[in-house]
């Protein structure tokens, strides 16, 4: 009855919340068909991996009360990255190429990047970072896993990464598109992500030498 109130027991649970909240399991999150059915990845496939583990996930009814706020998606990756570290901890995923690929993809970005922890799980669907965490799929190394590895992590730094972006043109001229990799070719991918940057500042600097590169103006008219 929580989840499906009339007017009268809703205005029940604003005023005496932890009374009736305490029926239910510690930690319970709520989450409509907006979370469960939502066109975004991350939010489908957490409400349903929650659901699958058993977790304190509850389903909000249309007209439930406004009290009973929807699970923000930070509030979904806090939950699931729980559920996964105590997965890992009970089985630690062997040592691949695609995580030796992903270290080195982390070292060459840098800067907090640096300190991130990064884990692979068949129990992934869909990459994400919470914090100091990164989860991605445990998949075979190839192009597509690390250019979602980029997407990852430019997310989580929240800002334009010039570093991701150089990696992302370096993966598209030298890479595959489809098939699997070889460590020594990221290496070569990754030198080609480092001539990138060398040739945007040079490109950079010679704007500012040519005041922005823009087309000569034209010739003053005869007076």
């Amino acid at each position: 009855w929580l989840l499906r109130t009339p007017r009268f027991t809703n205005r029940l649970l604003e005023a005496h919340r932890p009374f009736f909240l305490g029926a239910l399991p510690a930690g319970a999150l709520f989450a409509s068909r907006r979370t469960t059915e939502s066109g975004d990845p991350f939010l489908k496939w957490a409400a349903a991996f929650l659901a699958r583990r058993g977790a304190p996930l509850l389903p909000l009814e249309p007209g439930a009360s406004k009290a009973l706020s929807e699970a923000s998606e930070d509030e979904l990756q806090e939950r699931c990255v729980k559920e996964l570290l105590a997965e890992l901890k009970k089985a630690p995923a062997a040592r691949t190429d695609a995580q030796q690929a992903a270290a080195k993809l982390l070292a060459f970005v840098g800067a907090e990047s640096r300190s991130l922890r990064l884990h692979f799980s068949a129990l992934v669907a869909v990459p994400f970072a919470h914090g100091a965490h990164v989860f991605m799929p445990a998949t075979a190394l190839d192009r597509g896993l690390l250019l979602r590895l980029l997407a990852t992590l430019q997310k989580r730094l929240g800002r334009f990464d010039d570093k991701c972006v150089h990696a992302t043109q370096a993966f598209f001229e030298t890479l595959p598109a489809h098939g699997g990799l070889s460590l020594p070719q990221l290496d070569a991918a990754l030198s080609r992500a480092k001539q990138v940057g060398v040739e945007s500042r040079a490109f950079e600097r010679r704007l500012e030498v040519g005041g922005g590169g823009g087309a000569a103006a034209a010739p003053a008219a005869p007076a």
